[in-house]
């Protein structure tokens, strides 16, 4: 999926689908809360960012759950409880959607440049401070930062020191959400309880 070029770098979101074969035990639906709130059982829980560690029986959707382990634990390394209650395997599905932005961009961006995970946010827009190393990767940079924080709708860098005779910034657009203007920067900001527009160009 890394390419040497930006121009080879295309995101397309379902190569990023990947299944997890993880251990898991299979119990009564309602026997779930007594499972996951056993101190020895919630350490062992299966944590990966918006997948759940209780997974619906497909077999059984009524009245069975699978709890779900983490995937590095063999099944002599679970709590005896779970070991004797039967260790089975249970494969999750892990999409564009659960993955964060930094762990899309390493898969995206040669291996050799660092992922750039700080901005600043006012408003509707993100800020970055790009180096010139992620300069020719900006639009993917940008799109990812769309997808993953619904709140923005509209990403920037500064492409210029303050030499304007009004020292403010030049800005160049990096990814823009559908129905938001790339050529409008006024955004609201919230601040001690009260709402104010600004021009964030001109900032």
């Amino acid at each position: 999926m890394t390419s040497s070029t930006a121009e080879d770098i295309k995101l397309d979101r379902s190569e990023f689908t990947t299944h997890v074969s993880v251990p898991a035990i299979r119990v009564p639906a309602r026997e779930v809360q007594k499972w996951t709130k056993d101190p020895e059982v919630s350490k062992c829980l299966l944590r990966l960012p918006q997948i759940r560690p209780v997974q619906p029986d497909l077999e059984n959707p009524e009245t069975e759950k699978i709890i779900c382990f983490k995937p590095d634990l063999t099944a002599d390394k679970l709590p005896e409880k779970a070991r004797n209650f039967g260790v089975i395997s249970h494969e999750v599905v892990r999409g564009y959607e659960q993955m964060s932005t930094e762990e899309i961009l390493r898969k995206l961006l040669p291996a050799e440049l660092e992922v750039p995970s700080s901005f600043e946010t006012v408003g509707h827009i993100a800020h970055f401070n790009l180096k010139d190393s992620h300069l020719p990767y900006k639009k993917i940079i940008g799109q990812v930062v769309l997808d993953k924080n619904p709140a923005i709708k509209l990403v920037v860098t500064k492409v210029a020191n303050l030499k304007n005779e009004f020292r403010t910034m030049e800005l160049d657009v990096m990814a823009c959400a559908e129905g938001c203007d790339p050529t409008d920067f006024v955004t609201t900001v919230k601040e001690n309880g009260m709402q104010f527009k600004m021009d964030y160009s001109k900032v």
